[in-house]
């Protein structure tokens, strides 16, 4: 039987002594999951013979240990109930009996199109970025202060971050508005003077790069000192003529497969701080803001194709976060509110000592998590020697030093099929040279859906997966009849494709359905579940 006590530990956080001996036994306090503070959460871990219970000063959550995974892990009641260990037998009561599922929301993140800044604004603000880079590059005090948030001087230098020291008689630069593509503003009021130059003020410059290297956006954090000074208190200042595209970081390619887990978080810092400890792990979406309601399309496409999610909303006391963690929510079902620890952010937790790299697979789930075990268990592998066979395909006109990883629907050499039923065939496409974690892809090539009568459909694409198989090969035909694929990704992980048209909630489905007959899959795709293959 879980316990709240149990579950409010494993998230990284620590409950401390606060009084005890009256009706609900001993208390305790700490920071709550939801809506952050110090004291405000109060757990009673007596109550429900031995399960807890739970209430928050701020947020008003409470309830039991079966409420506490539907609030803080968005679970549903049945999943929430199997998951804390009762199955209905009639042991467990709960002084406060859980509300019915509530249904899920309208989604409020939608795709809308960002502009993007003219060809002339592109190359002054590009000119202008490296020109702070290198500036950045000679300020030790600086690069100290990035590096305890968790940038050191490589990822300053893999993310062209800079430093704008102003004019030297004033804490900015003032560049002409029409030299960098820009109209003139007009007057605020009648008989004013219009606006031709560009303020540019000292700080910090972040800049969003386009794939082909040219700046898409400025936004400079601006010292505490020149906030007081000037009257102007703004800590972030994006130049005019910016895109306001959020900054999207691909994860690498290495530890876990692509589109595994997406960690959300507010400042482009976090997300870079974030991307450098764990960025083999998961992509990272600076969003500047709490409380985002559009994503590009190419960006929400990335974002919904995660099968995790990891919001990590700034957590302090103005609640900003934590409204913009219930926006996820109702958006991305596969979502979870992933608090700071130590911190309010990622950067604070870096600079009070945590790791993020540790706190980014604590959020992993179990498969995903047996994944990243088992690669820092293994040996390093020594680089092929460039004589040697297996070298010199390396670096071969075929397979280039460090060539992308193709995409799995664009067929190769193929290795041979793995020993299965003599009626089931498949194409196997093989790993990249240099990817570790490249999907072994299972295409049932035979079993279309047109093969099945069509009494054999379900009314919709999910409710073919309403059956249970009997066997391996079942289960392939069951995939077959919602038009689906199996991708296995090592010896112990597989997902599904072909869904890309389903809604959310369905995709998600769908991926339980597979989850929950894994053993079976894992045998159709020539695998025995639990033993080791090379």
């Amino acid at each position: 039987m879980a316990t709240i006590t149990e579950l409010y530990t494993r998230r990284g956080l620590e409950l401390k002594p606060k009084g005890g001996g009256g009706e609900r036994g001993p208390e305790f306090c700490g920071p709550c999951p939801e809506c952050g503070g110090e004291d405000r959460f109060l757990v009673w871990p007596e109550q429900n013979g031995g399960a807890g219970s739970y209430a928050c000063r701020r947020c008003g959550k409470a309830g039991d240990v079966i409420q506490f995974l539907m609030d803080f892990d968005g679970l549903p009641f049945r999943e929430a109930r199997t998951a804390a260990g009762f199955e209905g037998d009639g042991s467990y009561r709960p002084s406060a009996c859980p509300s019915p599922p509530k249904q899920r929301a309208v989604p409020r993140i939608a795709p809308a199109d960002v502009s993007t800044p003219e060809e002339t604004w592109r190359t002054k603000a590009t000119n202008f970025a490296r020109a702070c880079h290198e500036i950045l590059l000679q300020r030790p005090d600086t690069l100290s202060w990035l590096a305890r948030r968790g940038l050191p001087e490589d990822a300053v230098r893999a993310f062209g971050l800079g430093w704008n020291a102003g004019d030297g008689k004033h804490p900015y630069l003032m560049r002409p508005r029409k030299v960098w593509g820009l109209p003139d503003v007009p007057p605020e009021k009648e008989g004013g003077k219009s606006k031709k130059n560009i303020w540019l003020p000292r700080g910090l410059v972040i800049p969003l790069f386009e794939r082909d290297g040219t700046v898409l956006r400025l936004r400079i954090r601006r010292p505490e000192a020149d906030r007081k000074n000037t009257g102007i208190t703004l800590p972030y200042y994006v130049v005019p003529g910016s895109g306001m595209a959020p900054l999207w970081i691909a994860q690498r390619h290495g530890t876990l497969p692509p589109s595994s887990v997406c960690m959300a978080v507010e400042s482009e810092l976090d997300a870079m701080a974030v991307s450098h400890a764990a960025g083999d792990i998961c992509a990272v979406l600076g969003m500047m803001t709490a409380r985002i309601a559009h994503l590009p399309p190419d960006i929400m496409r990335a974002v919904s194709a995660c099968a995790r999610i990891l919001v990590a909303t700034d957590w302090g006391d103005n609640m900003a976060g934590a409204s913009g963690w219930e926006i996820w929510r109702d958006t991305f079902p596969q979502a979870r509110r992933w608090v700071c620890i130590h911190g309010k952010d990622p950067g604070e937790m870096a600079q009070s000592g945590q790791d993020l790299r540790a706190w980014v697979i604590a959020g992993l789930p179990d498969t995903f998590l047996r994944i990243v075990e088992r690669k820092r268990a293994a040996p390093a592998q020594p680089a092929p020697d460039a004589d040697t066979e297996s070298g010199a395909a390396e670096t071969s006109p075929d397979h280039p030093q460090g060539h992308e990883v193709p995409s799995p629907s664009t067929p190769v050499a193929l290795h041979p099929a793995p020993a299965v039923a003599a009626d089931l065939p498949y194409e196997v496409f093989p790993q990249a040279a240099g990817s570790e974690c490249y999907p072994l892809v299972v295409v049932d090539s035979d079993l279309r859906p047109d093969t099945f009568p069509p009494e054999s459909y379900g009314s919709t694409p999910l409710a073919r997966l309403s059956y249970t198989p009997h066997g391996p090969q079942d289960a392939l035909r069951i995939l077959a009849r919602a038009g689906l694929r199996l991708l296995r990704w090592d010896d112990n992980t597989i997902s599904i494709a072909g869904a890309d048209e389903w809604g959310m909630d369905e995709r998600f489905s769908a991926e339980i359905w597979a989850q929950r007959h894994k053993d079976l899959l894992l045998q159709a795709a020539g695998i025995v579940p639990g033993a080791r293959h090379g």
